[in-house]
């Protein structure tokens, strides 16, 4: 029975946390590049309750909201540079592989350490390698997958922006997705 538990606590706490790291590597790089527009990190489905909002960026979660999460604009439609859209659309990636190999680290340095410290550590090391592959391949998003259904991945957007045409492309959070509007 104490499986099952570490298993909730793990999908309730940590999870979402490394959720939030993975968006906050798009929100860093969307502060960072796109000066005059806020950015907003969702966690969980229909979120609601205001976690942190400072200068531009705000955080909203859903209490019971799992392991779903999305960065979007403070603005329907935000035109943007192409390579800063790029590196906003990888940061997301880069920021879970990232804590992917810091946690392989972490496991490393505790060796022969507390079982449960290994324990958490390995699952957010292999947690973290899963929202990584999911968001680097260029992909729109099955019906099927819940929560990002229709959604372009990480790696369609730059993929989009990388071959698509012109110095600019304009981002839409229409329904809380980031894709490029051809106009």
């Amino acid at each position: 029975m104490g499986g099952y538990l570490w298993i909730i606590a793990f999908l309730a706490v940590v999870a979402p946390l490394l959720t939030l790291i993975h968006e906050l590597g798009h929100a860093g790089a969307a502060l960072a590049l796109v000066p005059q527009h806020d950015v907003t990190i969702r966690i969980g489905r229909d979120p609601k309750i205001s976690l942190y909002k400072r200068g531009r960026l705000h955080i909203l979660v859903h209490p019971l909201g799992g392991c779903e999460g999305h960065y979007g604009w403070g603005a329907a439609r935000v035109e943007v540079a192409t390579s800063s859209a790029i590196w906003i659309a990888l940061a997301g990636p880069l920021a879970s592989l990232v804590m992917a190999l810091v946690c392989a680290g972490l496991k490393n340095a505790l060796g022969e350490g507390p079982s449960l410290a290994r324990t958490l550590v390995n699952a957010s090391m292999y947690y973290n390698m899963l929202p990584f592959a999911a968001t680097i391949i260029p992909v729109k998003y099955p019906t099927w997958w819940f929560g990002y259904a229709g959604r372009w991945s990480d790696g369609l957007l730059a993929w989009h922006c990388l071959f698509g045409e012109g110095d600019k492309v304009v981002l839409t959070d229409t329904a809380r997705r980031n894709e490029i509007v051809n106009d």
